[in-house]
Parts: structure tokens; sequence; C-alpha cells
């Protein structure tokens, strides 16, 4: 789904910021990735192409909507002086409204917003499931993430709060629901 987004962006634009959130949190079962983990499996499943013209940038959770919408404004305002864009109407906002947490997509009016369909039934929890019970990652990603969270997630284990942490967080919280 992240692709989908990606490349339906880039169909807007010239060039593609993705604002990955959550970079000042720990890592949990439901955000296990940090921001560079998710930006070096994005760029994993990206062409060449692609990846000429889309950058990466980890955004902090804040603790009100106003801090965090600066936030998103600033480093938007940062990518238009570094590509010489001085219009927030050259701007475009993809978005996809998935559920509740989508809201975001509309709080900022002075950006041109863009939302695409549904892509599918694929959803996080369900990826991250296979991922940890060894299941079948291929309905939810493409080869080269699946390699690239093979080579530098599962089998490269010695970081802390690694894939026998994340593991061990799923067999816990499965078995609480079991009782």
């Amino acid at each position: 789904a992240h692709f989908h987004l990606i490349r339906e962006a880039s169909k807007k634009a010239t060039h593609v910021l993705v604002l990955l959130g959550s970079a000042n949190l720990a890592p949990s079962l439901r955000n296990p990735f940090s921001s560079p983990q998710r930006a070096a499996m994005l760029r994993a499943g990206l062409t060449s192409s692609e990846l000429m013209h889309t950058h990466f940038e980890g955004i902090d959770d804040k603790p009100t909507d106003f801090e965090w919408e600066s936030q998103v404004l600033r480093r938007v305002d940062k990518a238009k002086r570094a590509l010489g864009i001085v219009d927030d109407q050259d701007v475009v906002l993809v978005g996809h409204e998935k559920d509740e947490t989508s809201y975001y997509v509309h709080s900022f009016p002075q950006l041109n917003t863009h939302l695409i369909e549904s892509w599918g039934t694929i959803n996080a929890t369900d990826a991250r499931t296979a991922l940890l019970t060894g299941g079948d990652l291929r309905p939810y990603t493409n080869r080269d993430v699946i390699n690239w969270l093979l080579a530098n997630y599962v089998a490269n284990d010695f970081a802390e709060f690694g894939f026998k942490w994340l593991k061990a967080q799923h067999e816990a919280v499965s078995a609480f629901k079991k009782d």
C-alpha cells in the first residue's frame, strides 16, 4: 500500500517527500521499525528511477495536532526551499483515508490534497503477524522488502529491540489474549 501511495504521488509531482511518523518513539509491537529502517525498506522496494525523486524524513509525534501540523509544514517548507518551489499551490499532499487516524489529510488547507482510493485489504498488523510467525510475507509486500527484512532485521538480531525482542513481545501478547 505504501508503494502504491508513493507511485500515485509520483504521478502528481516531480519530487515526492515521504514523512515517516513516530520518529521519536521507542520501538513497540505496533510500530517496531525506526524511521531509518522504514526508509530503508521503502528504498529497497522502489526502482532506481523512483529513488531519484523520492525523499524520506522522519517526523516526531507531538502532544498536540497543532504542533505536529506545524512540524509537517516546516518540513514541507524546507523541501520547497531546497527545490526552489515558491508557491504552496505547487505542493500536493497525497493521502489515503484508511480509518479515523487519517483525519490529518484534511489538516492542511493551504496545500492541494489528492486522496487515492483504497488499495486492497492489506494491513500492517497482518504483515507483522506473518513476519513474527514465519508466515508468507508475499501477500503484503514485494520481494525486495522481504529480502531487506530477512537480511537486515530477522538475521541481524543483535540490536536492541530487534527481531527476537519483537517476537517475544508478540508471543507474550498472544499468550495473554488466550488466557
